[in-house]
Order: structure tokens, then C-alpha cells, then sequence
């Protein structure tokens, strides 16, 4: 059976608008950081590298990032580490791109950036340009999520709860999940859910819900799958197929490997006008759900997807 076709058509006047709003931005901020503004040339290597306006161009972005940080620009410092240490857009002659990634981090990070922090934390935990240091790694990665960083309390979460080169500690793990899931990072909601569902220290069916529910709403496959199974399995809830098959659905829109089968086997237990109900409100929730719709999108080359089951 097919779902999710999407009949309304886009506001083209609306569309017309919002690019031609975006092309006078991009024009201002050229015009701007070419007469110094530090701001701008952030601003402007951003629409570069994303590719909005004009066609992506990384060697531009670098170009504009890289002038940005020599007028010690903290986040344009982080920005220009990365395209050092990912490759993009650098210029041919540059020989040792790790080396200066770190040079950028450092500096960046001597100016209290949290993300330039969590970057060191990256290479030396992993060696990756660097002599492995598993413990460097470590304070670097506290330092980070100690100023804030989402992602560096997300990846401490995960090092504690999966012992990697410390003890598993899950109330360690638990303590930075729920630092980084309090802000809104995405899979440490989904993570936290999971301790409190599968009782990794803790038990708390209810609170495993509220986790997994904020971050299934944001597209994360793992919870909108899990979602499915606490309702089908009916664990800490009152067993509900046709919540579940919302909730798998969705999982399934959105790549989730396992959610194919799980989503049948709840459809088995619902009839025709049950199935043709729950995959109007999964069609609809995608449809007002701007993050689902992208991740949807993406998956189905950008068009709003088809699935039969």
C-alpha cells in the first residue's frame, strides 16, 4: 500500500521571495567583507560552503574562513581546523594538514571555544594526527563539555557507558547524556532514552518515553524505532499497536534497518481502516515536521517518499 504523497503544491510566490531575500544578504555580506567586516567574511564563507545562493565552492569558503581567522576570529579558527583536517578546499601546496589543524584549534581554543576544544579532544583520543593519548583526549573533551559543548558531552557519555579506555561507568554515562540531551542534542536524547529502557543502571520507563519521544520529533531513527517497540511489546505502557505503527512508519521513512519488519508485524494486528488511519497521522506528522521532511527527503533523493508495504 502507498502513503506519504505529498499533493500541495509550494508557495512559489513565498520561495521567489525568501531566495531573492537570500541573494541580498549574500550581496551584502560580500560587499562587507570585502571592506573588512569579520563578521561578513564568516558569513559570506558559510554561504559558500553550504552552497546557498551560489554554487558550493570550498575553496572560497576556506579562502574567506582562513581571512576571518587571522583577525582572530574564534569560530572561523575552529572552522578553518576542520576543513584542514577533513581535506576540503585547501591550497595544493599545503603538505602537513593535521599539523595545522591543531595549530587552528589551539588558537582558537586559547580564546575559550568550546568546539575547538572538543576537536583536540577528537584527534588526540583517536590519534588521529597525532600520538594517540587516550588521557589528553579525555581532559580535552572535559574542558570542552565543561564550557558547554553538546558534542563533547554527548562523546563522554558514550566513552563512559561503553568503557572505552576507562571503566563503564552508566552514571557517569547518564550525568553527560543528560547534560548534552538537556540542550536539545539530538542523539543524546536518544541515548538517555535507552539507558532508561534497556536499565542501564537505572529504571524508568516513563522517562525513557519522555527521551525517546523528544528525540524520535527530531528524526532519530534509533528512537523512533524504539518508540515503535515500547508499544508493541506494551513495556511500561499500555501495549498499543497502532502507536507503534506510527512510530515504526516513520522509523522505517527515515532508514531505520530493523523498523521494515517490526512495522509489519504491528500492521498484522490492525485492520484496514486502523492502517489507512495510522499512515494519514504518520504522513501528516512528517508534513508539519520540517527536520522529518529533510531527513525523509534526503533519503529519497529529495523527494517526499513512497513506501508499500
Amino acid at each position: 500500500m502507498t502513503f506519504w504523497k505529498n499533493e500541495a503544491e509550494p508557495d512559489q510566490d513565498k520561495e521567489s521571495e525568501k531566495e531573492l531575500s537570500m541573494e541580498e544578504e549574500f550581496w551584502r555580506l560580500e560587499k562587507n567583507a570585502k571592506n573588512g567586516d569579520v563578521d561578513a567574511k564568516v558569513g559570506l564563507a558559510e554561504h559558500y560552503y553550504n552552497g546557498q545562493v551560489v554554487k558550493r565552492d570550498v575553496h572560497n569558503a576556506f579562502h574567506w574562513y582562513l581571512a576571518a581567522a587571522r583577525e582572530d576570529h574564534l569560530e572561523a579558527q575552529c572552522r578553518v581546523g576542520e576543513m584542514y583536517e577533513s581535506g576540503t578546499g585547501l591550497p595544493e601546496r599545503e603538505k602537513n594538514p593535521e599539523q595545522a589543524a591543531l595549530r587552528w584549534y589551539l588558537k582558537s581554543a586559547e580564546g575559550g571555544n568550546a568546539k575547538a576544544f572538543f576537536r583536540m579532544g577528537e584527534m588526540y583520543h583517536a590519534g588521529r594526527g597525532v600520538l594517540k593519548n587516550e588521557e589528553k583526549g579525555m581532559d580535552l573533551y572535559t574542558e570542552a563539555a565543561e564550557r558547554g559543548s553538546t558534542d563533547a558531552q554527548f562523546r563522554l557519555g558514550e566513552i563512559h557507558e561503553n568503557g572505552e579506555g576507562v571503566l563503564q561507568n552508566y552514571r557517569y554515562a547518564q550525568k553527560w547524556y543528560a547534560k548534552a540531551a538537556e540542550q536539545g542534542h539530538t542523539d543524546a536524547q536518544g541515548k538517555l532514552g535507552a539507558m532508561y529502557d534497556l536499565g542501564k543502571g537505572f529504571d524508568g520507563a516513563d522517562k525513557a518515553l519522555k527521551w525517546y519521544t523528544k528525540a524520535a520529533k527530531k528524526g532519530n531513527a534509533e528512537a523512533l524505532y524504539r518508540l515503535g517497540m515500547i508499544y508493541n511489546d506494551g513495556r511500561g505502557v499500555k501495549q498499543d499497536y497502532y502507536q507503534a505503527y506510527i512510530w515504526l512508519i516513520v522509523a522505517v521513512a527515515v532508514g531505520h534497518e530493523k523498523a521494515g519488519q517490526a512495522r509489519n508485524k504491528s500492521e498484522g494486528h490492525l485492520n484496514y481502516d486502523q492502517i489507512l488511519d495510522a499512515q494519514d497521522m504518520a504522513r501528516n506528522w512528517v508534513e508539519d515536521n520540517t527536520q522529518l521532511q529533510h531527513l525523509v527527503g534526503t533519503r529519497d533523493g529529495g523527494s517526499q517518499p513512497q513506501t508499500d508495504g
